[in-house]
């Protein structure tokens, strides 16, 4: 919702801008979107809170950049009887990739483009939890989780967008992407100030994956 209005807000701040520009040049330059898909289905193959710019070289050729920071701080107290609970941590997010796209296809109200875009991404979980059981003697358990993903690849991908006027779009996209993943855990446990666990895990891979609809982004152009 946050990522909504803010999308919001940078359209009503460029309407004038789009007016100037589109008095010498009919072709705008400039499109700035959101993906919609995680509206629909509760899910997002690049970033949910990232944003979608793209710039016309040209008069066909576009480079494309999309965008996303996120920051979830993680401090409460919640008490599940007969314990008492303290929870802190951080979890931030990072997105970013840059490619180029040329048309297939340009018919009217709908346009079909291919490319290609380079990405990577960063996700972190840091999370302490301080539980103490009101029983006597009272028991005190601490735990601390690191969680965290790096993924960085390549998008191979194509899109239909259909113009529904001459600053609004709508578009379809697919995607081949090919990536290194680099995931690790870890947790550590003490119970009564003593080691009670400690491990974690490290996977390496690379994987590839084809998303028929990859994401359905509302474009604005200006």
């Amino acid at each position: 919702m946050k990522t909504v209005i803010s999308f919001i807000i940078i359209l009503i701040s460029v309407y004038t801008v789009a007016g100037q520009s589109n008095k010498t040049d009919k072709l705008p330059r400039w499109e700035i979107g959101l993906d919609i898909l995680p509206l629909l289905k509760d899910t997002s193959y690049h970033m949910k809170e990232s944003v979608l710019l793209k710039y016309r070289i040209g008069d066909k050729v576009k480079l494309s950049t999309r965008v996303g920071i996120y920051f979830d701080d993680v401090n409460n107290q919640p008490s599940h009887p007969p314990y008492t609970d303290t929870i802190w941590g951080y979890r931030p997010r990072v997105y970013f990739s840059f490619g180029i796209e040329k048309p297939l296809l340009m018919v009217s109200k709908v346009h079909i483009y291919w490319g290609v875009d380079a990405f990577i991404f960063y996700n972190k979980n840091d999370v302490y939890r301080h539980s103490k059981a009101l029983g006597i003697p009272p028991t005190e358990n601490e735990a601390w989780i690191d969680d965290r993903e790096y993924k960085t690849g390549i998008n191979a991908f194509i899109y239909g967008e259909y113009h529904f006027t001459d600053h609004f779009s709508l578009n379809l996209e697919a995607f081949w992407q090919f990536a290194y993943r680099y995931e690790r855990y870890y947790n550590k446990e003490y119970r009564d100030n003593q080691l009670f666990t400690e491990g974690g895990r490290t996977i390496k891979r690379f994987l590839t994956q084809v998303q028929p609809i990859s994401s359905i982004n509302l474009m604005y152009k200006f």
